[in-house]
């Protein structure tokens, strides 16, 4: 079972923050937050993730951002600037990469 919320971003910022605070508080449960040019989805760092992007509908641009805890080890390949440290809110942010 997955969860797409369509219309759940682009508008004010506090329910923006509202609807990624829902994702954050069920994180077993895949919810994708959706409008027309932004998807926002949760990660846990409890498991290993492999994003496929589909170039003719998403992209290039992308953004990790650790919400929460530190995200622990965060390793990318095929970004412009790709990682291979600590994510952590305090320390460091990716929030503008593109995808090459």
């Amino acid at each position: 079972l997955c969860i797409l919320a369509t219309g759940a971003l682009g508008g004010r910022f506090d329910h923006e923050m509202g609807n990624i605070n829902v994702i954050c508080r069920f994180p077993s449960m895949p919810i994708i937050l959706l409008s027309d040019d932004c998807l926002i989805q949760l990660l846990p760092s409890t498991h290993h993730h492999k994003i496929h992007i589909q170039s003719s509908v998403e992209g290039p641009h992308c953004g990790l951002i650790p919400i929460g805890t530190a995200g622990g080890r965060t390793t990318t390949t095929g970004l412009k600037w790709n990682l291979g440290e600590q994510l952590h809110l305090t320390l460091f942010l990716l929030t503008f990469n593109m995808v090459v």
